[in-house]
């Protein structure tokens, strides 16, 4: 049904919402599952059920940014004026009530902006972000070689005692040629302070190696013998981890990441 909707309705919004309900499916499944007991085929299946959801928004992004931009129609034209003026004010927008109340406002406006263009964009494709998971991580493993993906996604596991969903974790799953292995690394919360604190570090010219060391321990302890061996890793980061940049953390002898591996 949700594929349904997504290829047969036009509005951002509504598209957005599908990817949003999609990730929160997935979320349940996950929270009910021991990962340290998964066959091989089962880790394979759960992992192209994870890349094939969590990239959804992305792929949709990225895809209304290109066809809008490839579009002479005058209505496209104005759209990209428009949506360029909307997001230079979003940037400006001050910390607090206030600019979360003006951000909610632009955004509001953006889609009115895109609106009259979703037609055209919608006969161009810009729905058709729906890729197959196993196509997706055929594709991985295909190019490879003896580099492994690292990748990482929020997910808000059910609470089924209080009828709700939990406290929102992060998985993580890790894919070479010959394995896969899907971890849990515990209350999203947790990492993201951690993440946040070494950043405010860094930023403001203070001492981090300590707060590096243990974004390391957060984020890479127990990780594949194939991983380890790899040559090449490719880290796919979900939520605040998108601001981490992993090569600066520090590997099992100290040493920076990027010294390590590429």
């Amino acid at each position: 049904r949700l594929r349904t909707v997504g290829e047969n309705v036009a509005q951002p919004e509504i598209q957005s919402a599908i990817y949003g309900v999609r990730r929160l499916l997935l979320s349940a499944a996950l929270g009910n599952m021991d990962f340290a007991e998964l066959s091989s085929s089962q880790s394979l299946e759960l992992v192209m059920r994870v890349v094939e959801t969590k990239g959804l928004g992305i792929r949709y992004a990225e895809r209304f940014n290109r066809l809008i931009g490839l579009s002479s129609s005058p209505q496209a034209v104005e759209a990209r004026r428009r949506l360029l003026e909307i997001e230079s004010s979003m940037a400006e927008l001050p910390d607090g009530q206030t600019g979360v109340i003006q951000f909610f406002m632009l955004a509001s406006e953006r889609w009115k902006v895109v609106a009259p263009v979703m037609q055209e964009l919608r006969a161009a494709g810009i729905g058709d972000v729906f890729q197959d998971g196993a196509f997706l991580v055929s594709q991985a493993r295909a190019v490879l070689g003896d580099g492994a993906i690292i990748g990482y996604m929020a997910y808000t596991p059910l609470a089924p005692s209080k009828y709700a969903y939990g406290s929102p974790h992060y998985l993580r799953y890790c894919i070479t040629v010959s394995e896969i292995q899907l971890t849990d690394l515990g209350v999203k919360n947790v990492v993201d302070k951690a993440v946040f604190a070494w950043r405010q570090r860094v930023l403001s010219s203070q001492p981090a190696a300590e707060l590096a060391t243990d974004l390391t321990r957060l984020l890479l302890t127990d990780l594949p013998i194939t991983v380890k061996r790899a040559s090449k890793w490719t880290v796919e980061p979900d939520g605040a981890l998108n601001l981490l940049p992993f090569e600066a953390l520090p590997a099992a002898d100290g040493r920076p990441m990027l010294s390590t591996v590429d």
